[in-house]
């Protein structure tokens, strides 16, 4: 008789507090570095990573790296009441006011080593770094960027009215001021601060400096400066709010665009300084060697779009999905062949010819029959003539690495059933002893 399976019992109160006491040791006494954390590690801690890999000797300002373990430790205390968690988090503090710059923000990374080594790494990882030119530099000042500014400021004053200690002050002040110095005179809050512009990347100016969007950078000093209210009770927070929000109102996506969007966007990510035009930026290229970037305008937005495939079309050609397939050139059908005289399969390139195209595109010509001593020779041995119809391309063993069967599994099916049917009749070209005999 089979036992029955044991039924997993949820752990106790005391259990849980020693799993959290054991992680928290481990994470404080043999992964931190002088209290910062980054985002992942290898199990022997011989490779480590923020956004990008990162040296041993780094720490990392981007949720969910130091600021986010130094929340983490501070709500285990709250839970707990266990002094241990709150030495945890005066340490993350410490590292957090190590690696404040002057100016009383954050850079995403941090180097405990110096900054001669930061140089290095930037010159080296973070150069490569492809789609993220904010490693490609090094600035020198700090970002508003992904959080790490708010989330380094939120956690040392969460930490100061714990228990008011007057060591986080200083630090604490020089970054709720960085926050209100950085705000533009229309409201909205560039990447990086203070402003920077020897950056030239692609012979466009140093983007670092434009009011920005992306990642929630304009909205989150908002809800960040509403956070600090709530928290201090002090009304200059609040004061330059409604500027910030009035420019957001400027510049929403007008409702066409945002349609086009999709996912609930109502506000592009980058627009035009004194104009608050919209502009639309794509990348193209698939490494810093090859790859751009570059604006569309927003007229071409509004009348083309853009097919699963990746051709650009006419929005009259996209109503419907049969209206999109007639707008597709047709490609050639690979079909995969047995032939049994050489014991190996043979790939077949078939061009069909498909219905009426739309007046955007026009259907590729029909591929020509190969002349191939190979393949005129497997025709003679499949049986004499070459196929009538569509124009068929015999392509050799090779190809049947690289070549897939892209025809619809209703018409696949079609195929194989007249193959089956076709190998019954006695003497048919398709037969096993028709293709012997031929041999």
């Amino acid at each position: 008789m089979t036992p029955r399976p044991a039924v997993a019992t949820a752990p106790d109160r005391a259990q849980v507090l020693d799993t959290m006491r054991r992680a928290t040791i481990f994470m404080v006494e043999k992964v931190a570095t002088q209290g910062g954390f980054v985002w992942s590690y290898l199990p022997d801690m011989s490779r480590r990573w923020g956004e990008i890999e990162a040296r041993p000797t780094m720490i990392w300002m981007q949720p969910p790296g130091t600021p986010t373990m130094g929340h983490l430790f501070l709500d285990a205390y709250h839970a707990t009441g266990d002094e241990y968690y709150y030495r945890a988090a005066d340490q993350v503090a410490g590292a957090l006011m190590l690696a404040q710059h002057p100016a009383g923000g954050w850079n995403y990374v941090f180097d405990t080593a110096g900054e001669a080594p930061r140089r290095e790494w930037y010159d080296t990882v973070g150069r490569s770094a492809w789609r993220l030119e904010e490693f490609q530099h090094d600035w020198g000042n700090a970002t508003f960027d992904d959080g790490g500014t708010s989330q380094s400021t939120e956690f040392p004053l969460r930490l100061f009215l714990e228990k008011h200690d007057s060591k986080y002050k200083a630090a604490l002040d020089r970054a709720i001021q960085f926050v209100l110095d950085s705000q533009d005179p229309v409201g909205a809050w560039p990447q990086r601060f203070p402003l920077k512009h020897e950056f030239s990347h692609h012979a466009k100016p140093d983007y670092t400096s434009f009011l920005t969007f992306n990642d929630e950078v304009t909205a989150g000093n908002v809800e960040h400066l509403l956070r600090f209210y709530r928290l201090t009770g002090d009304a200059k927070f609040l004061a330059r709010i409604p500027e910030a929000l009035d420019w957001l109102d400027a510049v929403k996506l007008p409702p066409d665009i945002a349609a086009i969007a999709g996912g609930g966007r109502t506000h592009p990510i980058f627009v035009e300084l004194g104009t608050n035009k919209n502009l639309y930026v794509h990348r193209r290229g698939s490494n810093v060697v090859n790859g751009e970037y570059y604006v569309m305008a927003t007229r071409t937005i509004r009348s083309a779009t853009t097919t699963h495939s990746g051709r650009s079309m006419s929005r009259n050609c996209a109503r419907t999905t049969s209206q999109r397939r007639r707008c597709r050139p047709p490609r050639p059908r690979r079909v995969r062949r047995f032939d049994r005289a050489r014991g190996a399969y043979r790939c077949l390139a078939i061009s069909p010819s498909v219905g009426p195209p739309c007046s955007a595109q026009r259907p590729l010509p029909h591929l020509p029959i190969a002349s191939c001593a190979r393949s005129q020779a497997w025709t003679r041995r499949a049986g004499g003539s070459r196929p009538s119809g569509p124009s068929v391309t015999l392509t050799g063993v090779r190809a049947r690495r690289s070549l897939r069967q892209v025809i619809s599994p209703a018409r696949r099916w079609a195929m194989r059933a007249t193959r089956r049917r076709t190998a019954r009749i006695p003497g048919s070209s398709a037969s096993p002893r028709a293709r012997t005999s031929a041999t």
